[in-house]
């Protein structure tokens, strides 16, 4: 499962990039059309600190907002054998979730109530894991596309 990012997500960029270079392209008529000065690059550059900004501090930040997101996310992708063995993982778990459940309903139909509550224990246990598991990250597609991919003939 590949995840969506919202639409906000995916349009913050666009709306950013768009109104910087709208910003940008109107500073720049403005500036054709003043007076020329013989003042050096390093004086003219000291005067327009909005126009420097906009065109170094604005994806500056972004791709350090980028960055700190992607490092406080930890459900990043996960590739080769690490996906693999996530996979694997996420399957134990969910087949010892349908364990844990049919072992339920059997004992509460035994009148056992020492197994259900042993088996809501276990569930909690299993849960716990699989939570622990989504910190991991999730299997790149591209890597589930090779574990389940079509059969090879010979």
């Amino acid at each position: 499962m590949i995840p969506q990012m919202p639409l906000i997500k995916r349009a913050a960029p666009l709306v950013i990039s768009g109104a910087s270079g709208i910003y940008i392209v109107l500073r720049a008529r403005k500036l054709s059309m003043a007076e020329p000065t013989d003042e050096s690059f390093a004086r003219f550059l000291i005067g327009q600190p909005d126009l420097v900004t906009v065109l170094v501090g604005v994806p500056a930040s972004w791709y350090v907002a980028q960055r700190r997101r992607r490092a406080g996310q930890p459900n990043g992708m996960a590739h080769g054998a690490k996906a693999q063995a996530l996979h694997s993982l996420r399957q134990v778990f969910a087949a010892l979730l349908l364990g844990i459940d049919l072992m339920a309903r059997k004992a509460a139909r035994l009148d056992q109530p020492e197994l259900v509550a042993l088996a809501r224990r276990l569930k909690l246990v299993i849960r716990q894991g699989i939570d622990t598991l989504a910190v991991l990250g999730e299997p790149s597609p591209t890597d589930l596309e090779k574990i389940y991919g079509a059969p090879k003939t010979r």
